[in-house]
């Protein structure tokens, strides 16, 4: 497989087109969390609190903890795998301390983080440049 190297002049995702794999992304920590057994009950009413929570929580930490670098990084609305997966790992495992402040829960956190990453870089491999172009690139 070849890879293909991004140039300076490679057109940029516009803020408002990576809002849709921002609202994607958590659904790679719900699928973690899932097969972990981490949710807090069994059956559908369980899973769907699990969805809500993991949702809300991520969401509330992507605009902490993604969005502002976003806004200041245009090149990393349509990041690499290398970048993304530790990026979301990383900012998983922040928020998980801030918020819970419990060790045994960072390995689940940044696993998890990891696979939001590997979810929005997928996402907006996929979205539209300022150009129209949708070539994808990880």
């Amino acid at each position: 497989m070849k890879s293909v190297k991004r140039s300076r002049n490679d057109p940029v995702v516009r803020l408002q087109d990576t809002v849709r794999p921002l609202l994607l992304a958590p659904l790679g920590a719900v699928v973690v969390f899932a097969a972990l057994g981490l949710a807090p009950g069994r059956g559908l009413p369980g899973l769907a609190f699990l969805i809500a929570m993991v949702w809300g929580y991520s969401l509330a930490a992507a605009s902490v903890l993604v969005l502002p670098v976003l806004i200041l990084a245009p090149r990393l609305r349509r990041p690499r795998l290398w970048v993304a997966l530790p990026w979301g790992a990383v900012a998983a495992v922040v928020s998980g301390a801030a918020v819970t402040g419990t060790p045994h829960l960072y390995v689940p956190f940044s696993i998890a983080g990891a696979a939001s990453g590997l979810l929005f870089a997928v996402a907006s491999a996929r979205t539209r440049t300022s150009t129209g172009s949708t070539t994808r690139q990880l």
